[in-house]
């Protein structure tokens, strides 16, 4: 007597009906996980990010130049010249801004985004808070594709106080310096 190879409805059903709940559960993780940054969305490989309330404010500040805001708030700057130091003073439209500051593993994680190419230049954090210490750090500008970045910064929260603290980022490039400002609360 042979036996059947054949499957009973209700098997062939639970071998269709499980991997269409496995491919909807791993969905709805992916969007839950984007969503609140997690694990693979993260920066760190075990950190867990926590996101710190910061009030937008850029404060522009440009070396023998005017400066403004644009219409998204972000900090630009138009070099001034005269017709003895137009050869030494580059004309930019550059704007500087920053694109994080969040709260991750202990780190505060501050990032910025240079509008322009620049292959150097220095980038200088200060955090202050009244009646605190301020923290000061220095990196150099790394250029990406058709933009610059300040390479980072990553100060411990444990050398900061609870509560709101502002950022002051100030880019030097070529006779030129850009500044933005942001108020951000440690936790």
């Amino acid at each position: 007597m042979m036996k059947s190879l054949r499957t009973t409805p209700s098997k062939k059903r639970l071998l269709v009906i499980l991997p269409v709940i496995a491919i909807v559960g791993l969905l709805a993780y992916g969007a839950a996980a984007y969503a609140n940054t997690m694990w693979p969305f993260n920066t760190g490989a075990n950190s867990t990010s926590t996101e710190i309330e910061s009030t937008p404010a850029t404060t522009p500040a440009v070396k023998g130049g005017t400066s403004s805001s644009d219409a998204e708030g972000n900090a630009t700057s138009e070099s001034s010249s005269s017709k003895d130091d137009s050869a030494s003073t580059p004309q930019s439209n550059a704007t500087l801004t920053i694109t994080a500051a969040n709260q991750n593993s202990g780190t505060l994680q501050i990032r910025t985004l240079i509008s322009e190419l620049w292959q150097d230049g220095t980038c200088t954090l200060a955090l202050t808070r009244t009646g605190q210490q301020n923290v000061t750090q220095t990196s150099e500008i790394q250029a990406l594709a058709d933009s610059s970045t300040c390479q980072g910064f990553d100060v411990a929260t444990s050398s900061l106080s609870t509560g709101e603290w502002n950022i002051s980022i100030t880019v030097t490039h070529d006779q030129q310096s850009l500044t933005a400002s942001q108020a951000v609360t440690v936790e």
